[in-house]
């Protein structure tokens, strides 16, 4: 539905494991024919970098708390083997 209401002055950024999902190839398209910059990460590494970033971005402008960081390093480091 987004990527109907984009203009050239937008930027999409599509996230996808493969790149070969016929749902994103079709947005792809669309996003084509109406000349809307793309961002497109296709790898399981780089997108879950690039989520990564965008949290810890997020999270520092959002909540600057020290122990916000702490509490999630926690999580993250509890799902680790």
């Amino acid at each position: 539905m987004m990527a109907g209401t984009l203009s050239p002055e937008d930027c999409a950024l599509i996230i996808s494991h493969t790149g070969r999902n016929k749902d994103i190839l079709r947005i792809a398209d669309l996003l084509r024919e109406n000349k809307i910059p793309m961002i497109v990460i296709t790898n399981s590494i780089s997108h879950l970098m690039l989520i990564d970033t965008l949290f810890t971005l997020y999270a520092i402008k959002v909540d600057s708390d020290p122990e916000y960081f702490k509490r999630i390093r926690k999580i993250v480091n509890s799902t680790r083997p």
